[in-house]
Formats: structure tokens, sequence, C-alpha cells
């Protein structure tokens, strides 16, 4: 599990960064192209996704390492937009920097959220096992 894992966030942090480098909107077409012009959503969606699939491959179970790696994954996305600075056909945006954290953050909202609930059914497990 953990190697496949490993293996789908190695080919999310390769696509990701193709398109953060590439001009993918100028190979779509037209009707589509207008539906992305925003692309928080798809930083969101994207940062969110990544912090999964990191999280399976490396910090299971671990918060601490969980925090860390998904700091590391943030400052990934903030070098890749800045990175944009020197590519003619890209810009950096801000707002993409705040997606990618915003994406990140709600992973983390969620992670903290099933922990809470799990807990709470292992605290009833236990007291039924007491009774």
């Amino acid at each position: 599990m953990v190697a496949w894992a490993r293996i789908m966030f190695g080919l999310w942090l390769l696509s990701t960064s193709i398109l953060f480098l590439i001009n993918y909107r100028s190979y779509l077409p037209p009707e589509i192209n207008r539906h992305i012009q925003q692309g928080f959503l798809l930083h969101v969606a994207g940062f969110f996704l990544g912090s999964v699939l990191a999280w399976f491959a490396f910090t299971r179970g671990n918060m601490v390492r969980t925090v860390i790696v998904c700091a590391v994954l943030f400052f990934l996305g903030a070098a890749l937009e800045v990175i944009q600075l020197f590519i003619a056909y890209r810009y950096f945006n801000l707002n993409d920097v705040m997606a990618n954290g915003v994406g990140i953050g709600l992973f983390m909202v969620c992670l903290s959220v099933l922990k809470s609930i799990s807990g709470e059914r292992e605290s009833v497990k236990l007291k039924r096992r007491k009774a």
C-alpha cells in the first residue's frame, strides 16, 4: 500500500510540476478554457489531493510528520509559482499560492475531524468492553 501511495504521489508531483510550467491553456478548446479562467479551485483541489497522497505515502498516523510534509508541499507550490516569474508565458500569482495553502489546510481540517471521529469510536468501544 505504501509503495503504491509513493508512486501515486510521485506521479502527482510530476504532473503538478509540468502543469505549473507549461502553457496548457493554449492546447485546450476555447469552450473549456473559458471555464478554467479562475484556477483557484484547481489549485485547492490539486493540493488537497497532493496532501492526501503525501499522507498515505509518508506520514500515516504521525501528526508531526504530517505537518512537516504539508509545509514542504506548501513551499514547493510557492517555489513553482516563483519559477513562473522567469517563464515568458506564465506569471506569478499570489492567489495561486494562497489556494495551495487552502487545499493543504482543508486536508488538515478533514484529517483532524476524521481522527476525532475515529477517536470517539475507539473510546465507545473501550467503554463497551469495560462494561
